[in-house]
Order: C-alpha cells, then structure tokens, then sequence
C-alpha cells in the first residue's frame, strides 16, 4: 500500500526525524518527505494500513497530517 499524506512537516531535521519513526513502524517498507511540494507530502510504503497511527503521530508532535486521497 501506498499512503500519501500532506503535512506541516517545514524543515529537513524534523522531517529524518519523523522519516526514522516511522521506519520502525512494523510492516513499513520506505518512507520519505516531498518538502519541495506545497503541501509537505509524506509518502510511506507499508505493507498495511497505518494513516490513523501516523496521523495520531504526527498530531501528537503539534503538526499538521491529512491523509490524500
């Protein structure tokens, strides 16, 4: 499954930090930030549906996450 998700996520160490959290994520296969789009996009790859845990993730840090759809 591919997630695609827009962020608030601005700066690039914010973005390794969170990239490396979810990487222990159990069934994620990659993970990167589009910091260049306009809307911050995250897309992971997981072999299951993870949006409610990262989206709980990234709120719980103060930041912005909506799953694209």
């Amino acid at each position: 499954i591919v997630l695609v998700f827009k962020t608030s996520v601005t700066n690039k160490r914010l973005s390794e930090k969170i990239r490396k959290e979810i990487l222990l994520y159990n069934n994620v296969i990659d993970c990167n930030f589009d910091l260049e789009d306009c809307d911050k996009i995250l897309r992971i790859e997981s072999k299951n549906e993870i949006s409610k845990k990262v989206i709980a993730h990234l709120n719980d840090k103060g930041l912005i996450c909506e799953e694209l759809i």
